[in-house]
Order: C-alpha cells, then structure tokens, then sequence
C-alpha cells in the first residue's frame, strides 16, 4: 500500500482555561509564539475562541498545537468535551495530495466536517477534512491543505479578532 499521510502536522487540544493554558505552555515549557483568536457573532458574542502554538519558536514553523478553550467550542469539539472532558480532540496529517486523499478516507471513515462542502474547494482558502476514525485510531484525523497566501478560511459572518502571545517587546 502506498503512504496516504505525511507526518502529523498539528494536535487539535480541548483545555479548561484556554489563556491559563497558553501561558503555562509559553513561560514553563518555552512553547510559542501563539496566535490567540475570538470569533464573535453579529451581536458581538463570542461564539468560538482558539489559540494555535508552534514547537518551531517562529509562527507558523514547527509541530503546531491547536487549543481550543471549553467555552466557546464548534460543535465537533463540543461533542468531545462532552464525552471525554479535556484532551487531544484531533491529529492533523499532511499529505501530498489532497483530493485524492480525501477521496480516499472517504471509503474509510466517516466524515465530521468538511470545509469542501460547507465553502467549496477553492486553492485559494484553506480546505480541510476531518474523519471519525476514533474507533479505529482513537482520535478524530484531519487533514488540510493551505495554499501559500492562502485565506485561512475565515468565515465573513464573524468578527474577527486575534492578537499574539507573548507579545514581542521592541526597543
């Protein structure tokens, strides 16, 4: 059989207190930079709020660690917390093609969330697929591709507001 994923590239986390989190893992583990972000509704609330951290020491390079803080998670993540409580909610893979190994999962397991069906494949936002394979690896397994210069997949019906941690002191 020929290798369908890459190295795991990202660990989606589920944690209580997602600030108290991302300042234990900057200051006692040296883990960072970190981009902190809210996403908040039309009336202003806060509807999902995460932080994304790289092992590399430099935004986006390294293994990157997604948090995503209990109060404020998408439905995926909720139904995690619900089961499990806090913890490792997904593994993101890279791989090198990705339709064809979309399409490939596909056969295998179980689809959760789909940004190709719910936006459309587009080579100029982030696409992403996540699969229910928890029975058979215990982890929900996504995979994504962002293209270079790439929109995020930033959904214009949200207010988006993001700032990063620790911020960089200049002199």
């Amino acid at each position: 059989m020929s290798k369908l994923l890459n190295s795991v590239i990202q660990a989606g986390i589920v944690v209580e207190d997602l600030e108290a989190t991302v300042k234990y893992y900057a200051e006692e583990l040296g883990i960072g930079p970190w981009k902190i972000s809210r996403y908040r509704d039309q009336d202003g609330n806060i509807v999902n709020m995460l932080a994304r951290g790289w092992t590399g020491g430099v935004m986006n390079q390294g293994f990157e660690l997604e948090l995503f803080d209990r109060r404020y998670l998408m439905p995926m993540q909720a139904e995690f917390y619900e089961k499990h409580g806090q913890g490792v909610q997904h593994l993101c893979f890279g791989c090198e093609d990705f339709v064809a190994t979309r399409e490939e999962l596909m056969k295998k397991f179980p689809v959760l969330f789909d940004t190709c069906s719910f936006m459309g494949y587009s080579k100029d936002m982030m696409n992403s697929t996540y699969f229910d394979a928890t029975k058979e690896l215990g982890v929900v397994l996504e995979i994504s591709e962002i293209p270079i210069g790439a929109n995020e997949g930033k959904h214009p019906a949200y207010q988006w507001e993001e700032e990063v941690y620790p911020v960089k002191k200049t002199v």
